[in-house]
């Protein structure tokens, strides 16, 4: 499911891929290889001050709550 988002974020010419976080390091990894971006299994990474947005791409079980923190973070 994140990799085609991935990809279309890295193929942007109005966004640019920073982070590609799953809870699955190796697969955050394999993604971020092939489309840019630091890997990592901590959400919070793209919750700092020099990211604007966030596309959360999680089963809906899991939507709010990250959503939320996302919003709280002021990210669009």
């Amino acid at each position: 499911m994140g990799g085609r988002w991935a990809k279309i974020i890295a193929e942007s010419k109005k966004a640019s891929l920073k982070f590609v976080i799953d809870k699955d390091l190796r697969r955050a990894k394999k993604i971020a290889k092939l489309y840019g971006g630091f890997a990592s299994d901590d959400y919070k990474r793209a919750l700092g001050p020099d990211i604007d947005a966030v596309v959360v791409v999680v089963p809906h079980a899991y939507l709010y709550p990250l959503a939320r923190r996302a919003l709280s973070a002021k990210k669009h």
